[in-house]
């Protein structure tokens, strides 16, 4: 459902709506599915050839606020996932399809212990933080808020990071992201997301 520059996704069903697009800036196979499971969710999966790397976007339909939204959403690697130590799931806003831009996003790396950040804006290199919530693969609730001055990111409700430099400043859509440095498939899994101009 989307609502003016309110958005909401429970993700369902056998196929993800048409109004996620896909982009592969590399290799090719990437799939949005529904699990078998109950409160599965649906699955994101980057394929297996080397060097995958899946993005879920809303082609590039920019509707939220850089300096004033917020983002929940209720995703996890999910356990089928092939463990390369470069694999990452990513849920988060960027200004584009691709996240080279502006953006700020919640991560699941396999090569870290933690749940991750990662913000960048105009002209900086970007950051990337361990939270403090070691890393695992269960559905937990991330937010990411932006405000005039700061980017909050939560983790179950509990702040875990405040960002005060490297913030995006245009215009933000909603990605899910799926990256494969090796030839193991990545599977992460997505229940819902929400997305709003505050």
């Amino acid at each position: 459902m989307a609502y003016k520059q309110h958005f909401i996704e429970w993700f369902s069903g056998k196929q993800l709506p048409s109004y996620w697009a896909l982009t592969q800036p590399s290799g090719s196979g990437g799939t949005f599915v529904g699990k078998d499971e109950v409160d599965g969710g649906m699955i994101f999966t980057s394929g297996s050839s080397g060097n995958n790397n899946c993005i879920w976007y809303f082609n590039d339909k920019r509707q939220f606020n850089p300096s004033g939204f917020v983002q929940i959403a209720v995703w996890r690697n999910d356990p089928t996932s092939s463990g390369h130590s470069y694999n990452q799931t990513i849920v988060g806003m960027s200004s584009a399809g691709g996240i080279s831009n502006h953006y700020a996003y919640w991560q699941f790396n396999n090569a870290t212990s933690y749940f991750r950040i990662r913000n960048k804006g105009s002209g900086s290199a970007g950051a990337i933080i361990d939270s403090s919530v070691a890393k695992d693969q269960v559905f937990h609730k991330f937010t990411i808020e932006g405000k005039s001055s700061s980017l909050e990111y939560s983790i179950d409700d509990a702040l875990e990071i405040t960002r005060t430099s490297e913030l995006p400043s245009v215009v933000l859509q909603p990605i899910i992201k799926g990256d494969n440095s090796g030839q193991n498939p990545l599977v992460g899994a997505i229940r819902y997301m929400e997305c709003y101009n505050t």
